[in-house]
């Protein structure tokens, strides 16, 4: 025990003064420590928020037990469309059969109308079938899931509150299981209560789950050769896609030969993991965020470690004194490591306390829900990288300190106190890999500038300025029947239309950029290509006059059309799909068991995305919507927003508890289609600009240390008659060489990088020569910009002082 107590006096007493001399030191260069304690601050707090970001929204996006293994389900056929939704028939015959599978249920999206308390408002409920609870693996913080007795048809009324919701309507009130909430005008009976989760699957937003069964009112959730649900499943403990692929359209060929009618198309099923259709969208524009976010990490480092080597320089004759005085050179090294620990530890205590921060800053930002849970604890993958970032810093800051002290100890004092070259060539390596890395990020944001202007230049195929756009359904105890619901919004039309400053308005099942209407597949007429979805809408008078659509060719249809089951609009997409060549103004298109007879084409309009072609189109009467809830649009004079009390006010007067969902002018949302767009651009260019002034600080620091130490030789330069100008030439030229070389190999990364950004862009490509060409021409530019100070200091140099100083 004496011994130990023993070594411990001898080691203990070393490393003290070891670690006070290291503070010391850091002390007596306060502005160096504190320039290399933000930068490393910054860097490590942007790695560790980068890695937050991609662990929980690409790597592991859903909260729930072993999420790898819930796939997606949906019917294929030689001769469908690329539709990724069946009927529930199907997945009930699915879930019977199946062996490879632990269970197999579907949802869909709807809304529901909550009275009772306070003012009507639209809810978004998710109904979800049987079995949904086991594919997720979720649970109830209060209360139970659904019982199976609950999705038998007159016990369905069972509810199950979101944890979100549950927290903002009760307060977290946990007895708040067994009351009943009025939705869509029927008593509905809160059964449990979710627990806690932040997922963008099966929505990004919902606030309460109803059981999943065929409504008596609606045919089509009857019908088995309609598809209106999302099918969901959980692989078994020891199957695999392509096994579970292999049993499920087994199923599916022995349904088309029981149903050939509804299933005959439906040959095979397709599966897809939910973790890779969630981050197929998010995943490629993260890796891309992450991957500019360390470049420009890269840069800053790059800048600290030459901001290092000019102070190690400046440290070379301190380091050679006290070797010369006796020190020993192991336990200088030591003393410099624990300056660049001290650094390291105070920047990576700045960066975990910054880097939550950082991650809801970036959450707020992004232009959709990023999938994962915004947990505030650190997860084994960032403790790892923090960990990483700390011992990879240390030794980058310790590697120039520890340099200068082998130079010191090899040349000694006198020799240490002469100028040099030390670390010139290094330097300007990395001046070089500064520039490539900028010219690749100037690369990227010139390509989604150009991606950003290009969208905003196209036309929606419809005029969206000056149009409110809102979901409008009636209680469903005063306009059940399809005839009462058809009254209602005709009445409303009639009703909206005499406010002052409405121009026009209209109703639709579907509204381009809000609402979708249904579909089914067409196959061209003598094409084996796989079918092509063909949307079908229905609307009433005023809805094309208020998007102004334009009509190609035939005409609008009449009020009484409108109301009949004659005649139909297609779009110019849908004209190709004709039965018969030549015009489509006369021709008589099949669908749902009738003819209809062609009266008017209009033009294509985008849909959802400006970057995506619209599909082909049916606009059917208005009479065909039935009692599906309506998507209103109102061209006003002024702000549309401005006509919202007025319009509510009106509507209210004929049925007080229909609530105008989802308020919005529809210019903004077509502006937001190009959020995703406009956030890359943005955020890229931003990156792009800081690793560009990075460059330019770097080849300022390195331009400038190295006049400083040339002095004397361009001193001796312009007494012996070179010019001014010469040698301002030769400073900027020194300078731009290794930047200009670092522009050429960024410009070779960016051109091998074009197939993994090209998805990301609309119109444009990466390796387009004068994209290219602007990108390096700026980062030369800017390299000429930052060595022009240090080459007309060194213009204003005095031959005789410069000669005499030494």
């Amino acid at each position: 025990m004496r011994v130990r107590h023993a070594a411990l006096s001898t080691v203990s007493p070393g490393w003290l003064d070891d670690a006070a001399q290291a503070w010391r030191a850091l002390t007596r260069h306060p502005r160096i420590a504190i320039v290399c304690v933000t930068t490393l601050a910054v860097a490590l707090s942007a790695t560790l928020a980068a890695t937050s970001i991609l662990e929980r929204a690409v790597l592991h996006p859903l909260p729930f037990p072993d999420a790898g293994r819930i796939v997606r389900l949906w019917s294929t056929g030689p001769d469908m469309a690329d539709v990724r939704s069946t009927g529930l028939l199907d997945v009930d015959d699915w879930r019977a059969a199946s062996r490879t599978m632990a269970a197999i249920s579907a949802y869909t999206a709807q809304s529901a109308t909550l009275t009772g308390r306070g003012e009507a408002r639209q809810l978004d409920a998710m109904r979800v079938g049987r079995d949904f609870d086991r594919v997720l693996g979720v649970r109830a913080a209060h209360g139970r899931l659904f019982d199976p007795s609950e999705f038998i048809r007159g016990n369905e009324r069972a509810l199950i509150l979101t944890d979100g919701f549950w927290r903002r309507e009760f307060g977290g009130d946990p007895t708040v299981v067994g009351r009943t909430l009025t939705l869509d005008d029927e008593p509905w009976r809160i059964v449990g209560v979710l627990e806690p989760m932040s997922v963008v699957y099966p929505a990004p937003k919902y606030d309460v789950w109803m059981p999943l069964i065929a409504r008596e009112n609606a045919f089509w959730e009857r019908a088995r050769e309609t598809g209106w649900v999302t099918a969901v499943g959980r692989l078994g403990p020891a199957t695999t896609l392509e096994q579970a692929g292999q049993e499920l359209s087994a199923i599916a060929k022995r349904l088309a030969a029981q149903y050939p009618k509804s299933n005959g198309r439906r040959q095979g099923v397709g599966l897809n993991r939910v973790e890779d259709d969630i981050t197929e969208t998010s995943g490629p524009v993260l890796f891309l965020i992450t991957g500019a976010i360390g470049a420009v990490l890269v840069v800053a480092i790059g800048n600290l470690i030459n901001l290092l080597l000019a102070h190690g320089e400046r440290r070379r004759r301190e380091f050679a004194v006290r070797l010369a005085l006796g020190a020993n050179p192991a336990r200088l090294r030591r003393q410099t490591g624990l300056e660049s620990l001290i650094v390291t530890v105070a920047a990576s205590s700045l960066a975990l306390a910054a880097a939550p921060s950082l991650v809801s800053g970036f959450r707020s930002l992004y232009p959709a829900d990023l999938p994962g849970a915004a947990a505030s604890s650190m997860t084994p993958p960032q403790l790892w990288v923090a960990l990483a970032g700390v011992a990879v810093s240390t030794m980058l800051l310790a590697w120039p300190q520890r340099r200068f002290t082998r130079v010191a100890s090899r040349d000694g004092a006198l020799r240490a106190s002469q100028r040099g070259t030390v670390a010139g060539h290094g330097r300007g390596a990395l001046i070089a890999a500064q520039s490539a890395l900028s010219v690749v990020l100037l690369v990227l944001a010139i390509v989604f500038i150009r991606t950003l202007s290009g969208l905003a230049a196209i036309t929606p195929g419809f005029d969206p300025h000056g149009v409110l756009v809102f979901g409008l359904t009636p209680s469903p105890s005063k306009f059940g029947s399809a005839a009462a619901a058809g009254q209602f919004y005709d009445d409303v039309l009639t009703a909206v239309r005499a406010v002052p400053g409405v121009k026009s308005a209209g109703f639709g099942i579907g509204v381009p950029f809000v609402s979708a209407g249904w579909g089914f597949g067409v196959t061209r007429p003598g094409s084996s290509a796989p079918a092509i979805l063909v949307g079908v809408n229905a609307i009433s008078s005023g809805y094309l006059e208020t998007l102004r659509m334009p009509l190609v060719s035939g005409r609008f249809p009449t009020d009484d059309e409108l109301r009949g089951e004659s005649t139909i609009l297609i779009n110019e997409a849908a004209v190709k799909l004709m039965p018969n060549p030549g015009p489509a103004i006369g021709q008589r298109v099949p669908y749902s068991g009738r003819t209809w007879e062609v009266v008017g084409v209009i033009g294509d309009v985008r849909e959802g995305r400006l970057d995506r072609e619209g599909r082909p189109w049916l606009v059917l009467p208005w009479k065909q919507a039935g009692s599906r809830p309506q998507t209103m649009v109102v061209r006003t004079d002024g702000d549309p927003l401005a006509m919202v009390p007025s319009i509510a006010a009106v509507i209210h007067q004929l049925d007080d508890a229909a609530p105008l969902a989802g308020l919005r002018r529809l210019s903004d949302v077509v502006d937001e289609s190009v959020a995703a767009q406009r956030f890359r651009a943005i955020v890229v260019s931003a990156l792009g600009v800081v690793a560009a002034w990075l460059a330019a600080i770097g080849v300022y620091s390195v331009t400038a240390f190295a006049v400083a130490r040339q002095e004397r030789e361009n001193g001796v330069r312009l007494a012996l008659g070179e010019s001014t100008a010469a040698l301002s030439r030769r400073v900027v030229i020194s300078a731009v060489v290794p930047a200009a070389i670092g522009a050429v190999a960024g410009l070779g990364v960016a051109w091998a990088a074009a197939r993994w950004v090209q998805t990301l862009l609309y119109n444009t490509d990466v390796r387009d020569p004068l994209t290219l060409a602007a990108a390096a021409a700026a980062l030369v530019a800017i390299a000429v910009l930052a060595a022009m100070p240090s080459a007309r200091r060194a213009a204003r140099i005095d031959p005789t002082i410069a000669l005499r100083a030494d």
